[in-house]
């Protein structure tokens, strides 16, 4: 990941319903978003058109918040590349890597489309490019959060400094913005949560900025670049995608039940 540095903020169009056609150019991203309770009516027929391997997780997961979750989820997943890629939502072919990112089978489907969605309180987005490796987070602000413990627990002394001189009320607002960022960066990159989050070293809160982290792959000493860019989902969320080459321009839709 090499070449030009400087940033440059893209488009990014406000949220609206989705066009009946769906046209994805080289160099846009779209990010749609669903509101979680208004599927739980539809988790029969979303599991129906999951994968046996899909299931079989659905099956081992004990919470029945997190079932419904993933079904709606990964249903949802299927039934919007569905619209990109013109293939039956039964049908895709989806791999998953070591740290359980999924993507498009190279042998069954197109591989020129790249996602990623992340789902936190009310809300799911996913996002979708095209010859682009991205990654998205969304995150609920949880008032009660112990920012300065958790920023000096699990970030880089550069990141626990920004949230520690942030004033009192904003520390909240800072770590889940540094946060979203680095999980983000990590998705992007097909890199576990745990094995990478110290990783990933934010040190500018600037929109869009430039992230930098060493590649974790076993004898390999080159760097990771990725352009990240701070997202609206709702009131009380933070959220951020992550992506490379950078993005020129971001389309956000309303992922209502009447739309599939």
């Amino acid at each position: 990941m090499q070449g030009d540095l400087s940033v440059h903020q893209p488009s990014i169009f406000q949220w609206k319903e989705p066009p009946d056609r769906i046209e994805l150019q080289r160099g846009s991203i779209h990010i749609w978003r669903m509101r979680i309770k208004e599927w739980i009516s539809c988790l029969k027929s979303l599991e129906e058109i999951l994968s046996q391997g899909e299931l079989s997780k659905l099956q081992s997961a004990k919470n029945p918040s997190r079932r419904v979750t993933y079904t709606i989820g990964r249903g949802i997943l299927r039934m919007i590349l569905e619209r990109y890629t013109g293939i039956n939502p039964s049908n895709l072919d989806l791999y998953y890597g070591p740290s359980g990112k999924p993507a498009l089978s190279k042998e069954k489907n197109c591989r020129t489309h790249s996602f990623s969605l992340s789902h936190s309180g009310e809300w799911l987005i996913i996002a979708i490019g095209m010859l682009i490796d991205l990654g998205i987070d969304v995150e609920f602000k949880k008032k009660s959060l112990r920012a300065l413990d958790l920023s000096e627990r699990f970030f880089s002394r550069c990141e626990a400094l920004m949230v520690k001189n942030a004033e009192v009320d904003r520390r909240t607002e800072v770590f889940y913005r540094i946060w979203v960022r680095k999980e983000a960066c990590l998705k992007a990159l097909g890199i576990g949560l745990v094995q990478g989050i110290k990783d990933v070293r934010v040190c500018s809160l600037e929109s869009p900025s430039i992230l930098i982290m060493d590649d974790l792959q076993e004898g390999n000493s080159r760097h990771k670049t990725l352009i990240c860019q701070d997202l609206f989902v709702a009131p009380e969320y933070a959220s951020a995608i992550a992506s490379w080459p950078p993005a020129t321009s971001i389309f956000q839709f309303d992922g209502y039940r009447t739309f599939f």
